[in-house]
């Protein structure tokens, strides 16, 4: 049986996991210099993101966010899953219309005597026009993801970057619903000859505040 978080980018497929490994995404100098970028803007920017969540942790309005449910379509495949938790994410609000929101989320997979798991750290930085601490109305969030694919078919780390545009409904004061498109780009996203493509989404969760 196979389990899985929903709305994840990444083909977790036996096939498509075994296909990722067998194409080295560093194979020329390019790639290399792509992902040394890649990671020190990774770093830089979780070494900002830490500092300034400790200094607003006790003040800030915080939101965590689980999605349960997503669809991905990437080079010509596509991929609809559901899981309790999809993804999470902690919203640390630094005014009432932009926040930042680290997330985290898990793939397994076992089938034919093999198992594979994907494990995927991010940041995203959401805006909101309204100006309600994240509650209602539309969106826009920018981010960037960090991979890793073990088990049977482990993988050199990916770091794919992307934005998610949506919309946030209150269900009462504490409690929101949330409904995104995504596009994603980056190391995950390449087709069989090596060359970059862009992947289309959506996922549905909701939110949970408190201060």
């Amino acid at each position: 049986g196979t389990t899985g978080s929903a709305g994840h980018p990444a083909d977790v497929t036996p096939d498509g996991v075994e296909r990722q490994c067998r194409e080295n995404p560093h194979s020329n100098g390019r790639k290399y210099m792509n992902s040394f970028v890649r990671k020190t803007m990774l770093t830089t920017a979780l070494l900002l993101t830490a500092s300034s969540m400790v200094q607003a942790q006790d003040r800030r309005e915080k939101e965590l966010r689980i999605d349960v449910a997503g669809l991905t379509s990437n080079d010509g495949t596509t991929t609809f899953g559901v899981g309790l938790p999809g993804s999470v994410a902690l919203g640390i609000y630094m005014n009432n219309k932009i926040a930042l929101e680290p997330t985290i989320s898990f793939n397994s997979m076992s089938g034919d005597g093999a198992s594979a798991s994907f494990m995927e750290v991010g940041l995203f930085v959401p805006y909101y026009f309204k100006g309600d601490t994240g509650r209602n109305g539309l969106f826009v969030a920018p981010g960037f993801m960090y991979g890793k694919v073990g088990g049977d078919f482990a993988s050199d780390a990916t770091i794919d970057f992307g934005v998610d545009v949506g919309v946030k409904k209150s269900m009462r004061d504490n409690v929101a619903m949330r409904i995104a498109a995504n596009i994603r780009t980056g190391d995950s996203f390449e087709d069989a000859n090596g060359d970059s493509t862009i992947g289309f989404g959506a996922t549905f969760g909701i939110g949970i505040f408190w201060k």
